[in-house]
């Protein structure tokens, strides 16, 4: 691989491969899907020269790696190197992630991978699903991880050239190393011995260059003294450790509780900051949806499977234990084991420790109806599959489950309309009387027959118990709208609507045209974009459109209180938005070739008001940077500019300019009230924050939720970005799908919110959005408002646990 292949940009997440060789095209499927999701792949195929060391070279990808992705299948299951590699693995303490891509019998799976939790993505499993899995799992506690694998290096050198002191840890290295070693997440990899030594070595270390510092400054006739002043810069020492540790502890469970936000685990974040901040209106809006977790599984029998969320677990006297994900619908005890059961025939057996017995995998889907049980150590699951369109159109099959284990799928015979023939073998058949209708013509929560010639003991399929927690994983269910429609047709609302606008001349409501593409939908209309600040009221929409004569867009502004004053701009090239200052009266137009009718002034890509908000000018030094996509003001009063070449920054006079890098693809900006930039990358959907002198670094955002919709019209609706008045909240959002991040943790306080609002996805211009002090959020689009309430006040958040805190309560 070249350089510029390899290079990432210092962020990703390092994931080593550990597969066999015959499996190298199902290796570098997943290394590309990998890289395309923004992580550092290393495989021995390709991160080894011919030349070097292979099993020296293998330890240090290993130990660069936060996390060993292992890909069983029959032929790494034997394969003496893979087997070496998770040994080597295991003895650093890295996480490994097994992931299945071919079945392999449970005897030949390493016993260092058989007791952790397989991702199935074998030729039955659906790639991409698997591939979201094996992301999730590898995001958990990421930040954590990546010190780990940090740290680890370091001592690792530290050891290799004997232990010398100048490579131990100094100053604030060791005072932030010991707050990571102290926050411990409850599934990541323990600290290696080395690491924990490594650590404490370096603090003694510290001690003891303090301690020859300071009696080396003084005389041995001041030892009194000298051992009196030291003790007393002990003492401080100590105390400014203590506040600097704790400052430590809680910023790494800031960063922690950041990283389960990012993965979608909104309870597991809530948890860490009703700790850290439980005051703050961000713990008080995670709240917002979450059950009480006790008593959640008192509905679930002892020894029995259940569904919570996205996982599969069983239920035990002492708690519960995890499961491989099948999926699965029904369960069937099996003395000291239990059978799970899917809509397809698939049966997988597994102990009350969680460990597998065995499975089958039938090679036609069939569908299972219902089990008999001859003897208290064996049962037969019967299903049926359809063989074709002959007279004989039925199979027959039935897979028998014993104590120790499960045998493969038998067919035992077919059926016709007029009789049903099922044998425990092909020579001996047995009529089955009803058989046909019971698993076709009734339905799925019937009894099976009291009376079956040649079953011993028929049992219907118990159903598997499903929970979700938290409750409100789709946001939709906490959002309320103040002001719904009224009935009326869309166009006739929002024509009422202008008619009430702040100081909008008479008659001016029927000139804006609210233009319908087709049928009645609300998303179906071009609308205005409307804004209002304590100073200023403005609005702008389209009267002319399509055809050559390009666009005329009617625009109105003013001082709240005083009316609008309306003139007209013509472009042929783009009409981009609206964009009020919050702070002073200021209004801004932006775009490409805008040309004022009245004046007759040349066409340019912004105009901008004067101080007092009134006479509109145009800047023209900024044409040559292209179109202007998006624009902001800064608290005091620069503006921000981003064109389709440069992000420009205006003085507050606007006297000039300077130049920023502009992102690749970038597609929204925003300024935020403590003075950062906020740029968001419209293709891969990453978020920059920019620091003075020092670029932008990033944060990215789901990109599988905030894809981007087509309009009507087929246009793309793009991406945009708004913050709230105190500049600690941001919204993020693509058309009208859009989440709510906390700008400091720089993590989702929401999920996926949608909106019906038909305005949002053309007018974000109108958009504003608060988070209240007890976490309610207000979203306010061009005059309609809409609502999600908080917890109240008198429910106690302490309760409000980890929805997975009573699934690890077993031995």
């Amino acid at each position: 691989m070249s350089k510029d292949e390899t290079e990432m940009d210092g962020d990703e997440a390092k994931v080593f491969l550990s597969y066999s060789r015959k499996d190298r095209e199902s290796a570098q499927r997943i290394a590309n899907v990998l890289r395309e999701r923004h992580f550092e792949v290393f495989k021995d195929t390709e991160d080894i020269l011919p030349t070097e060391e292979w099993k020296e070279r293998l330890q240090d990808l290993i130990a660069e790696a936060d996390t060993v992705v292992f890909l069983l299948s029959p032929q790494s299951a034997i394969s003496e190197v893979c087997a070496w590699e998770v040994e080597h693995a295991t003895a650093l303490n890295k996480r490994i992630a097994p992931i299945v891509i071919e079945e392999t019998e449970a005897k030949n799976i390493p016993p260092l991978l058989a007791r952790l939790n397989f991702i199935f993505c074998t030729d039955r499993d659906r790639f991409q699903d698997a591939i979201d899995s094996l992301v999730s799992a590898l995001k958990v506690d990421i930040e954590w991880i990546r010190e780990h694998t940090r740290l680890a290096g370091l001592a690792e050198r530290w050891r290799k050239a004997l232990s010398p002191p100048h490579l131990l840890l100094r100053g604030q290295d060791i005072v932030d190393a010991e707050a990571w070693r102290d926050q411990h997440p409850k599934d990541a990899p323990n600290v290696t011995p080395l690491l924990a030594e490594f650590i404490s070595q370096s603090r003694r270390a510290a001690v003891r260059r303090q301690r020859n510092w300071v009696l080396g400054s003084l005389g041995v006739s001041a030892a009194t003294i000298a051992l009196a002043i030291f003790a007393w810069f002990q003492s401080l020492e100590a105390a400014r450790q203590r506040d600097v540790a704790e400052d430590q502890r809680v910023k790494a469970l800031r960063r922690l509780a950041a990283s389960r936000l990012n993965t979608e685990d909104r309870a597991g974040g809530f948890a860490i900051l009703s700790k850290t901040d439980p005051d703050s209106p961000t713990t008080a809006a995670l709240a917002a949806g979450l059950l009480v977790a006790d008593g959640l599984l008192d509905t679930v029998p002892e020894g029995a499977p259940f569904k919570l969320n996205d996982g599969l677990y069983l239920k035990r006297k002492t708690g519960t234990v995890k499961l491989p994900f099948y999926p699965v619908t029904w369960y069937v005890p099996a003395g000291e084991r239990v059978a799970l059961i899917s809509e397809t025939g698939g049966l997988w057996l597994h102990g009350l420790d969680g460990s597998s017995a065995g499975q089958s995998l039938p090679k036609r889907s069939t569908k299972p109806c219902f089990v008999d049980r001859a003897t208290d150590s064996r049962f037969t699951l019967f299903g049926t599959y359809a063989a074709g369109y002959s007279a004989c159109s039925l199979g027959f099959a039935a897979t028998p489950v014993t104590q120790v284990g499960v045998e493969q799928p038998a067919l035992l015979g077919s059926c016709s309309e007029a009789s049903v023939n099922i044998a425990s073998r092909p020579d001996k058949p047995v009529p089955i009387a009803g058989f046909a209708s019971e698993c076709f013509g009734q339905s799925d929560d019937a009894n099976p027959p009291d009376d079956i010639a040649g079953i011993a003991s028929a049992e219907k399929l118990r159903p598997m118990l499903h929970f979700t927690f938290p409750r409100a994983r789709d946001e939709r269910n906490l959002w309320r709208a103040a002001q719904p429609l009224d009935g009326s047709s869309v166009t006739a609302h929002l024509i009422g609507r202008l008619r009430q606008w702040d100081g909008l001349p008479a008659g001016k409501a029927e000139d804006f045209g609210i233009m319908h593409f087709k049928g009645k939908a609300a998303s179906a209309f071009m609308l205005p974009d409307t804004a209002k600040t304590r100073h200023l009221s403005a609005i702008a929409a389209l009267t002319v459109w399509g055809g050559t004569g390009g666009e005329l867009h009617e625009v109105c502004h003013g001082r709240r209180g005083e009316g609008l004053n309306c003139e007209e701009f013509h472009t042929f090239s783009g009409f981009g938005g609206i964009r009020l200052d919050r702070n002073r009266p200021s209004i801004l137009l932006y775009g490409k070739g805008l040309t004022r009718q009245k004046s007759g002034a040349g066409a340019h890509n912004v105009w901008v008001s004067d101080v007092s908000g009134e006479s509109l000018r145009p800047i023209q030094e900024i044409d040559a940077y292209g179109a202007v996509q998006d624009a902001a003001f800064a608290p005091d009063g620069r503006i921000v500019l981003l064109t389709e070449n440069a992000i420009l920054l205006l003085a507050a006079d606007r006297s000039g300019h300077e130049l920023l890098s502009r992102p690749p693809h970038a597609g929204a900006i925003e300024w935020l009230a403590s003075g950062e930039l906020i740029v968001l990358d419209e293709q891969s959907r990453l978020l920059h924050f920019a620091r003075k002198g020092d670029g932008f670094d990033t944060v990215k955002v789901d990109s599988q939720t905030m894809g981007v919709k087509k309009m009507p019209n087929g246009d793309s609706p793009g991406v945009w970005l708004r913050a709230d008045s105190s500049g600690n909240y941001l919204a993020v959002g693509t058309g009208n799908f859009f989440r709510i991040y906390d700008t400091a943790l720089r993590a989702p306080i929401t999920n996926l919110i949608t909106l019906p609002d038909p305005q949002l996805p053309d007018a974000e211009a109108g958009l504003t959005v608060s988070v209240g002090p007890e976490g309610d959020i207000q979203i306010e689009v061009n005059g309609r408002s809409y609502g999600r309430l908080s917890v109240a006040k008198n429910v106690d958040r302490s309760a409000l646990v980890d929805p997975d805190a009573p699934l690890r309560l077993s031995d």
